[in-house]
């Protein structure tokens, strides 16, 4: 009969303990998402080209602390708590119809789309590092902030990624690195950030 007394006690003990936990732990990181989940491939078609746009996997950055740029442009998949994906692939391939390459002009332009709901992270503390995504990579831009990023003239809602001409056939390839400030503040909410890419081609 005591023993049962005992259980008793103990259980709601164990719960507000488990309680407590939960609070200081969820209270002081940060989530941060970007992009789909899975595999995504769009086809875009203009009277002169067809390109395909191939997404990578989910960028989650989960229980995150805010790091410098410089651990920042060297992410890579797992390399620290939280940062698990480290980057975001994505691929732009466009072919050119037909057999006169004179009639193949344009431009292409990629852009990101700030999709969070509820309490977010500020944009000034997400920092977006672009590179070619090849071997020995590419700077495409220098470290700035989401915040910072020049307006799409694709899509007026929209955070310029990349944009360029092209006269012929093409494959691009980008790779997006996200990581929290170190200028941060940790606090007790709970802030998420969400985006996802798109992409205009146009002749």
């Amino acid at each position: 009969m005591e023993e049962k007394k005992e259980r008793k006690k103990i259980v709601p003990v164990l719960l507000f303990i488990l309680m407590l936990i939960l609070v200081i732990v969820g209270g002081t990181y940060a989530v941060f998402f970007y992009g789909k989940s899975g595999e995504t491939r769009n086809v875009i078609s203009t009277r002169a080209i067809s390109c395909t746009f191939n997404e990578g996997p989910l960028i989650s950055i989960k229980s995150a602390f805010p790091i410098s740029d410089e651990v920042g442009k060297k992410l890579s998949a797992g390399a620290i708590d939280g940062y698990d994906q480290g980057y975001y692939d994505a691929t732009l391939n466009c072919e050119c119809k037909g057999t006169k390459e004179d009639n193949c002009r344009g431009a292409y332009e990629i852009y990101a789309l700030n999709t969070s709901t509820g309490t977010q992270i500020d944009e000034r503390y997400i920092k977006v590092y672009i590179t070619d995504g090849e071997g020995t990579e590419r700077a495409l831009s220098g470290v700035t902030t989401f915040r910072s990023l020049a307006d799409s003239s694709a899509n007026s809602n929209g955070k310029l990624i990349y944009r360029q001409s092209f006269t012929n056939s093409f494959s691009q390839r980008i790779r997006l690195r996200f990581w929290l400030s170190k200028d941060y503040p940790v606090s007790e909410e709970s802030l998420t950030f969400k985006a996802k890419l798109g992409v205009k081609v146009s002749e």
